[in-house]
């Protein structure tokens, strides 16, 4: 299995820089909550940005920063190096990977406020929260979006999940057409098991992962029917490889999803290291449940 820092380097190394946020409505929605909440931040702040990947949260706050008075630092757990916006914003920007939020590298009180999305419920709670407390200076304020157990987002990662764990599985389609590069299977008994592969699981699968996979075993077939066998194994190894680590990403994003309970377990932590903080459901346009969003002042 593959690891889940592994899985997070991976995935922000090909550039995404929204780990859940598919819609143009979405992100507008996510960049609004963000710029209302910098409006209220003292001039020369200096903002971290926990779990920050390639730095979105950092990229819709410098959009609303038009005297550029504010300083950005970004931490993650993976091994990250978000060149779009250090190269416009060097002065301004700094990224740091492989960093725990259980343990962050910095002063006490050095904080003046603290950014999350969709980062922050990965980490071990009560060492996170404690962090918060610690670098953040008196009177500093935060705010989290995290995710929502009922949310859409869940929902529509439970599918891929779903679609992913049924490609994956013992003697489905992946571990065949891995057998087929190996030269253990043929090219018709590959076509039969991806047939019967897609009679058995219709309803289950989409075009943007299965159809994806089928496209990427069709290379393969072309490759073997020219002797390239090296080349056919190649691709499969790293769809395999691809479909690992996108299936340790939802599972991670599944299980860290929270619930009203876990909120208010969440908020009662904060409360106790002195944090005064609100916590409400996110909507989408459409009035769907998108995410928690948790915001307040560490008193002073």
């Amino acid at each position: 299995m593959m690891k889940k820092q592994q899985a997070w380097h991976q995935y922000w190394q090909q550039g995404q820089q929204q780990s859940c946020i598919a819609s143009d409505s979405e992100q507008r929605l996510v960049k609004k909550l963000w710029l209302d909440w910098q409006e209220k931040l003292p001039k020369q702040s200096t903002i971290l940005d926990l779990a920050t990947g390639n730095g979105a949260v950092i990229a819709n706050l410098l959009e609303g920063d038009k005297a550029h008075e504010h300083r950005y630092i970004g931490v993650d757990y993976a091994a990250i190096n978000p060149q779009g916006i250090t190269g416009h914003f060097e002065e301004q920007v700094t990224f740091l990977g492989e960093v725990d939020l259980a343990h962050l590298p910095f002063a006490d009180h050095s904080i003046d406020a603290v950014t999350s999305q969709f980062g922050f419920e990965y980490a071990a709670q009560t060492s996170a929260v404690s962090e918060i407390a610690r670098v953040l200076r008196n009177g500093g304020c935060f705010q989290l979006i995290i995710h929502h157990a009922n949310g859409e987002i869940v929902t529509a990662n439970k599918l891929r999940h779903n679609e992913i764990s049924l490609l994956m599985a013992s003697d489905a389609l992946i571990e065949s057409a891995q057998a087929l590069a190996d030269s253990k299977l043929s090219l018709e008994q590959i076509e039969t098991k991806a047939q019967r592969f897609i009679q058995q699981h219709q309803g289950s699968l989409s075009k943007s992962i299965t159809g994806q996979v089928l496209e990427s075993i069709n290379q393969a077939v072309l490759a073997i029917q020219q002797g390239n066998y090296s080349s056919a194994k190649s691709m499969m190894s790293l769809l395999a490889n691809k479909l690992s680590a996108e299936q340790v990403r939802l599972e991670q994003l599944l299980s860290v999803a929270k619930s009203e309970n876990d909120i208010k377990t969440l908020v009662s932590e904060l409360q106790s290291y002195g944090m005064r903080c609100h916590n409400s459901s996110v909507l989408t346009e459409d009035k769907l449940t998108f995410a928690w969003l948790i915001h307040g002042v560490k008193n002073g």
